[in-house]
């Protein structure tokens, strides 16, 4: 998407083991899904952190009326996305809030934003 460019967020698309070093491996993973998705993956790298002993902090990207939901109460942080339709589509918007979270890893999980080759070339 021309001028979106959040430099440096590596995209997870596959779910693998930690990397042989610290400098290889993540510690702020942003969670750009919601609901059942977004838990899982909360619950899988809070696993992740008790059997490895890794300290990745997970950052729940919601709207305002998804404040009290499960996957935002179970994150580590959370940053309200916002707009006048879908901010989970609205490019500009997620990279605002993936600057803002400090994320150096964006998990997408499945849906439109995966699906989106443009959101990729922001995270590039």
């Amino acid at each position: 998407m021309p001028g979106c460019s959040t430099p440096g967020i590596v995209l997870l698309v596959t779910n693998k083991a930690p990397a042989a070093t610290p400098e290889e491996t993540f510690t702020r993973v942003a969670i750009v899904n919601r609901g059942e998705a977004a838990v899982r993956l909360i619950r899988a790298v809070g696993e992740l952190n008790l059997e490895y002993g890794s300290d990745i902090r997970t950052i729940a990207l919601h709207t305002e009326a998804e404040r009290r939901a499960m996957f935002v109460l179970e994150a580590d942080e959370a940053v309200v996305i916002g707009g006048d339709e879908n901010p989970y589509l609205d490019h500009a918007e997620l990279e605002r809030a993936l600057r803002e979270s400090r994320a150096d890893a964006a998990w997408v999980g499945w849906g439109f934003v995966a699906e989106d080759p443009a959101f990729a070339e922001c995270c590039a």
